[in-house]
């Protein structure tokens, strides 16, 4: 897990030159128990816990971000440009009947979220500044 240090700095939803930046918000109030692991386009995957978010830094173009619990998974494409920050949300329900899990583009909003939230991973991916 990243540091406080690092924790901060990602916090500040900054740009990053050359690059794509994507944060994968974890954070609602019927989440609450599952780790469940994302990746980008089929690379080693990172564990989340409720409350939590992890940083991307990817090339720009085209990406899917995949995750996966115990039971289940799924995916979301998305497309971003150089100095672009995007925002992802990996929305959870749990019941005694029923638990789901999927992706879904959010807006700048959800930094609020974020910041209450901690960082479980930041992610550098090959090719990107």
């Amino acid at each position: 897990m990243p540091d406080l240090a690092a924790d901060a700095q990602a916090k500040k939803f900054e740009p990053v030159p050359g690059s794509l930046v994507v944060y994968l918000v974890r954070r609602r109030w019927g989440d609450v128990v599952n780790v469940v692991n994302v990746g980008v386009d089929g690379g080693a995957l990172v564990a989340t816990t409720p409350a939590s978010f992890v940083r991307l830094i990817l090339t720009p173009g085209s990406h899917r971000l995949g995750y996966e619990w115990k039971k289940g998974k799924g995916d979301l494409e998305l497309r971003g440009d150089a100095g672009q920050v995007l925002f992802v949300e990996l929305i959870g329900s749990l019941w005694f009947w029923n638990e789901w899990y999927r992706l879904e583009m959010a807006d700048a909003s959800i930094r609020d979220r974020a910041i209450k939230s901690r960082l479980v991973a930041d992610v550098k991916v090959a090719g990107s500044e």
